[in-house]
């Protein structure tokens, strides 16, 4: 099957989020299966594709900071890393 959605942003191999124009349009392929209980499931899906749920609970955004080598102040580089929030304690 094919699908077009809208995409809200690409994240790169080094963890730089980058949102999308609003128009942006990203067209996939995937496969179903039906289960055991005769409901269909994705079974196969492009590399790379994660509803805006999935991507919030597996990374989040932080500010790394880089030592530089001569005595001058660091300066934050934002990037998007796996580990989505941490769980609340009940």
């Amino acid at each position: 099957m094919r699908a077009s959605v809208a995409s809200r942003g690409t994240l790169s191999s080094h963890g730089t989020y980058t949102e999308t124009a609003n128009s942006a349009v990203l067209t996939t392929e995937f496969s179903l299966a039906k289960n055991a209980d005769g409901q269909w499931r994705i079974v196969s899906l492009d590399d790379g594709v994660l509803s805006e749920n999935a991507f919030s609970q597996q990374f989040m955004r932080d500010a790394l900071y880089f030592s530089p080598p001569i005595r001058t102040p660091s300066s934050p580089t934002c990037a998007t890393i796996p580990g989505g929030p941490s769980p609340r304690a009940p």
